[in-house]
């Protein structure tokens, strides 16, 4: 993904580029994936991939935009937009509100964030 290097790592991986229909070749989307019993573990998690995927520096392909998903178990719409809003403001990443989204999943327990 990029030539940053760490202690440990020279490459990074992103679960998914998606390249629009038409679009430039080099040019993508990014969506993280991320999966736990606990909403507030994944939020956080998700943040992480956030703040991850915005050390991206001098890439050969250039990321139009970032988008993290998680599911989880259900907990309110306003408690999940307020987990998010909570994270965002501790790991410092900036969030359109009208960018959050969390809705359950038909006949389970659990739901799905993407911002």
């Amino acid at each position: 993904m990029d030539k940053r290097s760490s202690k440990n790592k020279q490459y990074m991986a992103i679960d998914f580029l998606i390249r629009k229909k038409r679009a430039k070749l080099n040019q993508y989307i990014a969506l993280e994936i991320k999966q736990n019993k606990s909403a507030a573990s994944c939020i956080r998690g998700m943040m992480e991939d956030v703040c991850k995927i915005s050390l991206v520096r001098g890439a050969e392909d250039d990321i139009r935009s970032m988008w993290s998903l998680g599911i989880h178990h259900a907990l309110s719409e306003t408690e999940l937009k307020n987990a998010v809003i909570d994270y965002a403001d501790d790991y410092n990443v900036d969030l359109a509100p009208n960018c959050i989204m969390t809705k359950e999943i038909k006949d389970t327990r659990f739901a799905f964030t993407i911002f």
